[in-house]
């Protein structure tokens, strides 16, 4: 895995900027990151399935949630100076140990050890988002640079629902058996692909804070929705378990809710990619807000169970979860001058952020009133969510009206 010529052959028929105009040239990148993501996500459901087994509230499930985004927002800042000098396959090598620590703890009962291996597991994952969606936006073309991350992130919502996939056929109340699953995805990822380099030579230290917060203010309604993201997908992800356990799903089959989940997620979001490339992304964005504040109200209040939980979790899903690269698109089409380095520290924030706090305040609020708070928290947060968008597309519609002439 040492660093030398890119692994992409087709790269040099490209244009003279190094930039790939087909989606499939990237494909070293979303292979690896489906892997890797595989690897974490094993431990992601199975320490809040067996934190219940043991009697941990719901309070401490979302801590451990919460850790573990935590150290996932510190990858995003790690990211870029592990990348510098190491390179972006080197860099991969490095977090690969930090993923696999996140599952092999899982063999204690100690709270402590599962906070330090979900922190590292968080910081693993964190730079892995990093390495491909830096590499991503450096490489494609504008042209196709909305469909290339919604396959990237497909990518890793294939990990996430392979992992599900495995923890209905492995016991999830077994660590020593998902270890091994752990350890055998982290190895195809090292051999099945190469991350490849991209680019000789990386940008140059990073933006003063001044100009920090006017890329905020310039991408503000893009970045809402990224954050928004994250907080929905972070909540899910935390507390489905405890939800599925509450309504007839038992510890063994509660993955299956993830399963159909993020299979709805990931079999619509290269089509949204597509789609926002052609109808324009706000009018697509608004109208997924919408759906998914109605169908996360009818789970909050209607407390669906069995095979009409599932049946909702699948447009759920593809509604609530396939947003982030459709954002994150919107976001580096308005900061087109910023190195991507720069950009996807800022996206990639706006998603962490809420992950580390979202999962204590809605953990807090569900041992007082049930896990169906957690989508009825995120049901209001994507209505807020769809006013900004409509704010959004009025403003462009204002400045696409021509000036009166007085002549």
């Amino acid at each position: 895995m040492a660093d030398g010529v890119s692994a992409l052959s087709s790269t040099s028929a490209n244009d003279a900027s190094g930039q790939v105009t087909r989606s499939v040239d990237l494909w070293p990148v979303f292979v690896w990151m489906t892997l890797h993501i595989t690897a974490s996500g094993i431990s992601m459901t199975a320490t809040p399935l067996l934190a219940g087994a043991i009697g941990l509230s719901n309070a401490v499930i979302g801590l451990l949630g919460s850790v573990y985004f935590t150290g996932m927002f510190a990858g995003y800042f790690a990211g870029p100076l592990m990348i510098r000098p190491l390179g972006y396959r080197r860099a991969a090598l490095v977090i690969m140990p930090l993923s696999l620590f996140g599952t092999l703890i899982l063999l204690t009962n100690s709270v402590p050890l599962w906070a330090l291996g979900r922190v590292l597991a968080g910081f693993s994952v964190g730079v892995a988002y990093v390495i491909a969606e830096s590499w991503i936006v450096a490489r494609a073309a504008p042209s196709i640079r909305m469909v290339s991350l919604s396959i990237y992130i497909s990518g890793a919502l294939g990990g996430i629902l392979t992992s599900q996939g495995l923890l209905a056929v492995l016991d999830p109340l077994k660590p020593a058996i998902l270890l091994i699953a752990a350890l055998i995805f982290c190895v195809a990822a090292l051999l099945v692909t190469r991350v490849p380099v991209p680019i000789a030579h990386f940008p140059e230290g990073g933006q003063q804070s001044g100009r920090t917060l006017a890329m905020i203010r310039e991408a503000a309604i893009p970045l809402t929705g990224v954050a928004v993201t994250g907080f929905v997908f972070a909540n899910f992800t935390t507390f489905y378990p405890s939800y599925g356990v509450t309504h007839g799903f038992s510890a063994e089959s509660v993955s299956i809710i993830g399963v159909v989940t993020l299979g709805g997620a990931g079999a619509a979001q290269s089509f949204l990619g597509h789609s926002a490339e052609r109808v324009g992304p706000l009018r697509l964005l608004l109208a997924l807000a919408v759906v998914a504040a109605a169908f996360g109200l009818f789970v909050a209040l209607a407390q669906p169970s069995g095979l009409t939980l599932l049946g909702v979790s699948v447009i759920w899903g593809a509604a609530a979860l396939t947003t982030y690269p459709l954002y994150g698109g919107v976001v580096y089409a308005a900061l087109a001058l910023e190195t991507p380095f720069d950009v996807a520290r800022i996206v990639l924030i706006a998603f962490g952020l809420p992950e580390i706090f979202g999962p204590m305040a809605t953990g807090w609020l569900i041992d007082r009133s049930g896990p169906e708070v957690s989508f009825l928290l995120s049901a209001i947060f994507l209505v807020g969510l769809a006013l900004c968008v409509v704010k959004g597309i009025m403003n462009d519609k204002s400045r696409s009206v021509p000036p009166i002439s007085h002549g």
